[in-house]
């Protein structure tokens, strides 16, 4: 696991969210023994949720 510090220097709306674009300013390893927090972690282990008109949405999970 590594922490990520990044100095903004754009945005760009892009609709439905906003994109920000930075430079890298610095970085740390914290752990090398932590598990990398993935998107199918996240609905797997936290219980993350898309609705159903989302376009992200994933009616059955397979793996």
């Amino acid at each position: 696991m590594a922490a990520i510090e990044a100095e903004v220097i754009r945005t760009v709306n892009v609709g439905t969210h906003t994109l920000f674009i930075g430079r890298v300013v610095g970085a740390e390893l914290l752990s090398q023994d932590a598990a990398c927090m993935t998107y199918e972690y996240y609905r797997a282990v936290k219980g993350g949720k898309s609705p159903k008109n989302a376009p992200t949405y994933i009616g059955t999970v397979y793996g």
